[in-house]
Order: C-alpha cells, then sequence, then structure tokens
C-alpha cells in the first residue's frame, strides 16, 4: 500500500478512480455534485492533514423545529455526517486526520463515505420533513 499526503492530487486521482465528475471553485477547491447534494473538498491543516468533505443537501425545509429534532436525533445514532441547519437547508461534514498520509483507496473510501452518508441523511429528512 503507498501511502500519499493528503492533497488535491490524490483528491483528484480519487474522484478519477470513482468515476465522479467534478470540477474546481474559484479559488481551486474541488467540488463534486451528487443526486443529495453538492460537496467540496477541501485539504485543511497546519500540516495538511485533514481531507474535509463538506455538502449542502438540495432540499428546503421550512419547518425548522423538526428539521432541528430529525437532526439531533441523527447525531445520536450515527457519526457521520456532522451536519446543521444552514438557514432553510442542511450542512454537512466528514472530516478525516491523516498525519502520517494515506493510500489511494483510503481516500476513496473517505469520499463515498461522504456521500453515502449524506445522501442517507438527505433520505431520512426529505422522507420525514418533505422538501
Amino acid at each position: 500500500m503507498t501511502v500519499h499526503n493528503v492533497s488535491d492530487a490524490l483528491i483528484a486521482r480519487a474522484l478519477d478512480a470513482e468515476g465522479w465528475d467534478y470540477g474546481h471553485t474559484p479559488d481551486g477547491q474541488i467540488t463534486t455534485t451528487f443526486d443529495a447534494a453538492s460537496f467540496v473538498v477541501a485539504v485543511e491543516g497546519a500540516e495538511e492533514e485533514i481531507l474535509v468533505v463538506t455538502g449542502l443537501i438540495d432540499a428546503s425545509f421550512t419547518d425548522t423545529a423538526a428539521l432541528d429534532d430529525v437532526l439531533d436525533e441523527w447525531h445520536r445514532s450515527r457519526p457521520w455526517p456532522k451536519a446543521w441547519r444552514d438557514g432553510d437547508r442542511v450542512a454537512t461534514e466528514v472530516a478525516g486526520y491523516f498525519p502520517a498520509g494515506l493510500s489511494l483507496e483510503q481516500a476513496r473510501t473517505q469520499l463515498r463515505c461522504a456521500v453515502g452518508s449524506t445522501a442517507a441523511l438527505a433520505g431520512r429528512l426529505v422522507g420525514e420533513l418533505g422538501s
């Protein structure tokens, strides 16, 4: 297993290996979109050792009290994604700390975890609250 530093190049290789389309924000961060959400994939940390996948679920929720209840219950029963209300929408985050680097397969797994857990949350929100 070859270990790589967390980098935009590794993220791009992982997305390519998954066969997922992606682009870049004006400031150079990698973006991708799936049925449930749009995502920004970033490298963070003083030593660029943190891989952060932030999502924005493509649905609006008007009953913010009910939304908060569903998010609270979600967090009590599942570790990912971290989620919060952003106006009438929901943002998510899955972050991994990789000070020793990670393999291409580990990067792919981290991306699949972020996308899959966000899609599961989106399905639950829409199923319980509509959109």
